[in-house]
């Protein structure tokens, strides 16, 4: 023991030996003099490279090893070797030395030889039970043994479980490989920092780079200038925030074509939560892309297509619409003209006759006059026939007065002509309603209540006219007779069969931008509700 070793005083030394127990990894406490005598011998020898020296005289390293001896070990490196007594590791090391220990051994003896004082090495050991363990071995020559090196702290840190870790990982990695160059699919792993890691051959063949090329180069060299920006920053953000990346861009094919490509990846995580990269992929998705323009051309001349065809319909409607109006109209004019005709020619000749007549029958006498009388009788009926027609083919009040008043004359007709008592209501004396609005909705009430007095069995019906809004006015025809049957109404038979009728009314209603609803609850009443825009 040199000359500062003998300074140590009593309580350094029990303070020493404190630190050293309480230590929680193995600690040995070794003498290499014996290494560094035989040093200073090979020294003298001539031997500048111990490590050379070592590979080409194998034995000098087992001597080497002999003249380790351990002097002392702390209480947990006999749990750590399985032994009970700290005798059975105190001694010599040679026992150590093993074919897996041997390139370690040279190591650190080419390291004490260089003159260095630490050194550090993973060394598989042996418990006394034959148990195989790998060791993180870490050497240190303590302070002022630097030339005797008769005083050296071994320690050993168990990493077994670590390296039985990493060798699972790298078979899985190994396996990852092999299953990935089997794809033929673009498949690329990133680190947490968002460098790539692996390209598995598909990447490689489609882009035409070799592993080296992409790990120098990186993958954004191949991305089309127009695409990079937004594709990279989002790849960027996916990486800070650890969150699934989806993203499309041109990317360089190996003949030099862009193609679309679609990257999908799923961020990377330890089984402790770590976040450690992506592994994704990049699917080829030109044809796909095509098609889907393909189809949007295909869509907006569709939509082009429909849009003119819509135009086209609408102008058809409005033209029909006005067909309907300038119908309704010439209808109403046709039968204001045959009413006219009716007033002012037959009426006034039939009456002319029967002036002549009464006068022959004054100068007649006997059964001559009674045939008379019998002819005037069929004159004055032919007569009150005509004005009645006159009446029914364009009441004057229709055109004179305005719907409403046109509906109460009906009312009060059809009490006449067939003993239907209609009773009308109305929440509004002036509707203003057009001239072909106000002839439709007449012809359309008065065929209702000729219906209910014809085929219903009743002598009550109700029309009630309401304004629904500004725009829009509805009139409701009830009875409580026996109804109609709803399906027959809607057959072609019923339609090309009923004249006018509900059909007519209904079709003439839509063109003008109108309705008519039926409904009819059984043994109870009938509804219909003509409603149209005024």
């Amino acid at each position: 023991m040199d000359e500062k070793s003998s300074t140590v005083t009593p309580n350094e030394t029990k303070r020493y030996q404190e630190i050293f127990e309480a230590m929680p990894i193995p600690v040995w406490e070794d003498d290499f003099s014996g290494v560094a005598n035989r040093f200073r011998t090979l020294r003298e020898a001539g031997v500048t490279d111990l490590r050379a020296y070592l590979q080409q005289h194998p034995d000098e390293l087992d001597r080497l090893v002999s003249e380790i001896r351990v002097l002392d070990v702390n209480s947990i490196s006999l749990e750590f070797f399985d032994v009970r007594d700290k005798a059975e590791l105190l001694g010599s090391v040679e026992s150590e030395l093993t074919e897996d220990s041997r390139a370690a051994f040279c190591d650190e003896m080419a390291a004490l030889y260089a003159g260095k004082t630490r050194f550090s090495a993973e060394v598989p050991i042996y418990t006394r039970k034959g148990e195989r363990r790998i060791v993180s071995f870490q050497l240190a020559v303590a302070s002022g043994f630097e030339e005797s090196l008769e005083r050296v702290l071994i320690t050993f840190i168990d990493i077994t479980e670590r390296k039985k870790g990493e060798e699972r990982l790298r078979e899985s990695e190994q396996r990852f490989r092999f299953m990935a160059d089997g794809l033929p699919l673009i498949i690329w792993v990133h680190d947490a920092q968002g460098d790539l890691r692996f390209v598995n051959q598909t990447y490689r063949q489609f882009f035409g780079v070799t592993e080296a090329e992409v790990f120098d180069q990186g993958w954004r060299p191949l991305v089309h200038p127009e695409d990079k920006n937004k594709y990279v920053e989002k790849f960027e953000a996916c990486v800070q925030d650890q969150k699934p990346f989806q993203a499309e861009a041109r990317a360089r094919r190996a003949d030099g074509q862009w193609r679309w490509i679609e990257s999908y990846a799923q961020p990377r995580f330890t089984p402790e939560g770590h976040f450690v990269g992506f592994v994704g992929t990049s699917p080829d998705i030109t044809e796909r892309k095509a098609a889907e323009a393909a189809l949007r051309r295909s869509h907006d001349e569709l939509e082009a297509r429909v849009e003119q065809r819509t135009e086209e319909l609408r102008q058809r409607v409005d033209q029909l619409a006005r067909l309907s109006s300038e119908l309704s109209l010439a209808e109403q004019r046709e039968r204001q003209r045959l009413a006219g005709v009716l007033h002012d020619n037959l009426q006034q000749i039939l009456t002319s006759i029967l002036f002549r007549m009464e006068m022959v029958a004054r100068r007649a006498g006997g059964e001559t006059r009674s045939d008379i009388e019998d002819v005037n009788k069929l004159i004055k009926e032919s007569i009150r026939i005509s004005r009645s027609l006159t009446a029914d083919l364009s009441p004057p009040i229709l055109n004179e007065g305005g719907l409403i008043p046109g509906l109460e004359w009906l009312c009060r007709r059809m009490q006449e002509q067939y003993g239907l008592s209609v009773e009308l209501t109305a929440d509004t004396e002036d509707l203003g309603e057009p001239e072909d609005i106000r002839i439709l909705l007449f012809q359309s009430v008065r065929e209702l209540l000729i219906n209910a007095a014809k085929h219903s069995g009743v002598s009550w019906a109700g029309v009630d006219l309401k304004r629904v809004d500004a725009d829009r006015i509805a009139i409701t025809v009830s009875d409580r007779g026996v109804g109609m049957d709803l399906q027959e109404v809607e057959t072609e038979s019923y339609r090309f069969s009923s004249g006018f009728g509900l059909f007519s009314i209904r079709e003439r209603l839509d063109l003008l931008g109108g309705r008519m609803e039926i409904a009819w609850r059984a043994g109870r009443s009938a509804f219909c509700w003509p409603m149209i825009m005024l």
